[in-house]
């Protein structure tokens, strides 16, 4: 999943489950990004802006695959109702 924070694309994956199994229901960002997250620690406390990159599908691979499956879901009243959740 790509954000947008700060203006900035920042790539995330689903953190790895704890040493013990546990599920850990988090994200962190992918290497290539670590200088602009850490930049982004050094303005703690500041808001930023965060957006879902590329559109309601984001650069999910698994939701742009399944995108063509769905049309049924693609009425100017399904865009209304649900756009922008």
């Amino acid at each position: 999943m790509t954000l947008l924070v700060d203006h900035n694309p920042v790539r995330f994956r689903k953190m790895r489950d704890g040493a013990d199994g546990r599920p850990t229901d988090g994200l962190r960002p992918d290497d290539e990004f670590r200088d602009h997250w850490q930049s982004l620690q050094q303005r703690r406390g500041e808001e930023v802006s965060i957006e879902l990159a590329g559109g309601p599908s984001g650069d999910d691979p698994y939701l742009k695959s399944t995108a063509a499956l769905l049309t049924e879901w693609n009425s100017p009243e399904d865009a209304k109702a649900y756009d922008g959740l």
